[in-house]
């Protein structure tokens, strides 16, 4: 669990120093906070793979990856948030 520990807080600094990059500033070690939201986002990642290979969705996101390679998947997934969002409340309106 300590060598799991490090691996984050390694991340964790990496991705802060990448923040600092963008004219944000930080402390020089990643606050527990940083670390917590990180192996947050870590644990859903994990979850996200284990239901693609759970549900033998592997080659269908190998060609979603292929399709999207470039693409910013953030806003993506914000995009069909959003488009999820909208469908519901139409879909709710009938």
């Amino acid at each position: 669990m300590e060598t799991n520990n490090v691996l984050v807080s390694e991340i964790a600094t990496k991705l802060a120093k990448k923040q600092m990059g963008k004219g944000l500033k930080m402390a020089e070690e990643p606050t527990e906070d940083y670390k917590k939201l990180f192996k947050i986002e870590m644990d859903a990642k994990n979850r996200a793979y284990a239901f693609i290979l759970g549900n033998g969705l592997l080659n269908r996101f190998s060609e979603f990856s292929k399709l999207t390679q470039g693409f910013d998947c953030h806003k993506l997934a914000l995009m069909m948030l959003s488009n999820e969002t909208e469908n519901y409340k139409t879909e709710s309106h009938e």
